[in-house]
């Protein structure tokens, strides 16, 4: 285990004790939300999981499904429809299955946050998609990234890129998953967390918060050369 990746686990520690709380209303919105909110922290494990077993393709290939995990739980909260709420609360069957099939894309999803939540918040993932999507993408599907990673050892610089990708989008995660609960005011908890490790970031982050007040400075580089 690298440097990074016991940071890695060490703030996986530290975070995921602060959202060990009810949910603000027991209603079916917040729980799918909160219920994806949390696949998107098992892909976060994941990734780093492959990162150090030196899998860079399938460590992107989950980070992709990790940030579509986050915008999902995000778009289900404030803008999915009462019709798709039941959907995707429903049994799992054949006929639940097919009824939920056409779902919004990442790119559709992203399209109505934009419109739909505060800059502040909307800013890490549209940074996050802008210099990342394209790479994830070739990986997920055995592209041209996912062929020359394959001839070649990933070098250090963008194995590290990627886990503090996944961080940003961990942080962004639980963001959202406090609001679920009703208590923005652990936002600068989070914050206050994500500064005690500096070097699981791109930028080191200061009053980073999705409330609609407060100053979002977060940014996420991708690396077109992944």
């Amino acid at each position: 285990m690298n440097k990074i990746s016991k940071q890695t686990s060490e703030l996986e520690q530290a975070i995921l004790p602060v959202l060990d709380l009810p949910l603000a209303l027991e209603i079916e919105r917040f729980e799918v939300s909160a219920i994806i909110c949390g696949i998107s922290f098992d892909f976060w494990r994941g990734t780093r999981l492959m990162l150090d077993a030196q899998m860079i393709t399938p460590a992107a290939t989950l980070l992709r499904s990790q940030f579509e995990s986050v915008v999902r739980s995000i778009w289900t909260h404030n803008n999915a429809t009462n019709d798709v709420i039941d959907k995707l609360s429903a049994d799992l069957s054949p006929e639940s299955e097919q009824a939920a099939k056409n779902l919004p894309t990442a790119n559709e999803m992203m399209q109505i946050l934009e419109k739909s939540i505060h800059p502040n918040a909307f800013a890490p993932l549209n940074e996050f998609k802008h210099y990342s999507w394209r790479a994830l993408n070739s990986h997920t599907h055995s592209g041209i990234h996912a062929v020359a990673r394959g001839r070649s050892d990933c070098p250090d610089e963008i194995n590290n890129a990627v886990y503090k990708l996944s961080n940003g989008l961990a942080v962004t995660a639980a963001m959202h998953y406090v609001i679920l609960c009703g208590r923005q005011d652990l936002q600068k908890r989070i914050v206050s967390i994500s500064l005690d490790f500096p070097d699981c970031f791109n930028i080191k982050q200061q009053n980073v918060t999705l409330s609609p007040n407060e100053q979002h400075n977060e940014r996420n580089c991708g690396l077109s050369a992944w």
